[in-house]
């Protein structure tokens, strides 16, 4: 049992969303990891960096010249998970590979629903203290997000008794559903308060969140029983 704990910089929010930078590290069954096989890499994109993202990762053109092209990298064959915070984007700058994925996001919500921000930052400096400042300075480059990621995931797991990647991956995919709705004119409601009309509407949609399809189909199974 293998999984990438794994982080992308990339050309910006605009479609086509391409990766620039990537770094992983394995994290093994057991959620031990070795920075020996850390892996980090910088990418060429077929497209200009978005101003705003420069602004984020300070990554330009001219680092990038002499890179390999983006869309040459590879996923190991034996790797089974993806972890990462907000993990979703590096999966779909990745092109969206068959894989599942743990969130570390998602399960800093579930184990700290108290604090005011669930950043990899704002992590560091609740679980760490202020011992974490320094390495929240190199914040925004794959290969230092990465290590502050593995600091915050191993916690998290601490905090919420997970043993095993199967049991991260799977409190990680419960605590991806929502228990407000997280968009349109319902906006913060809770679920059970969504008007049926508007549930039906959604389940219809062809790109609707499969996270709130769940949520949805939950509630209206409920409503059946």
């Amino acid at each position: 049992m293998l999984a990438l704990l794994l982080d992308t910089e990339t050309t910006g929010m605009k479609d086509p969303i391409q990766y620039i930078e990537i770094a992983y590290v394995p994290v093994y069954n057991n959620l031990t990891s070795e920075d020996s096989q850390l892996f980090h890499q910088c990418y060429k994109p077929s497209k200009p960096i978005e101003f705003g993202a420069m602004a984020t990762h300070h990554i330009v053109m001219e680092d990038l010249l002499d890179c390999p092209a983006t869309g040459t990298f590879e996923l190991p064959t034996q790797s089974q998970y993806l972890i990462g915070h907000n993990i979703d984007f590096d999966w779909g700058a990745l092109g969206k590979p068959v894989i599942k994925r743990i969130c570390t996001l998602a399960l800093a919500r579930e184990a700290y629903p108290q604090l005011d921000s669930h950043t990899l930052g704002s992590l560091m400096y609740a679980l760490f203290g202020p011992v974490a400042r320094e390495k929240i300075k190199g914040a925004h480059s794959a290969l230092n997000d990465i290590r502050m990621n593995y600091e915050v995931f191993r916690r998290i797991c601490k905090d919420l008794d997970l043993q095993t990647l199967d049991e991260a991956f799977t409190r990680s995919e419960e605590a991806r559903i929502p228990k407000k709705i997280p968009f349109g004119k319902h906006k913060g409601t809770p679920i059970s308060e969504v008007p049926y009309s508007y549930m039906t509407w959604c389940l219809r949609q062809p790109d609707m969140d499969p996270y709130v399809i769940i949520a949805f189909k939950r509630h209206l199974a409920k409503g059946r029983q």
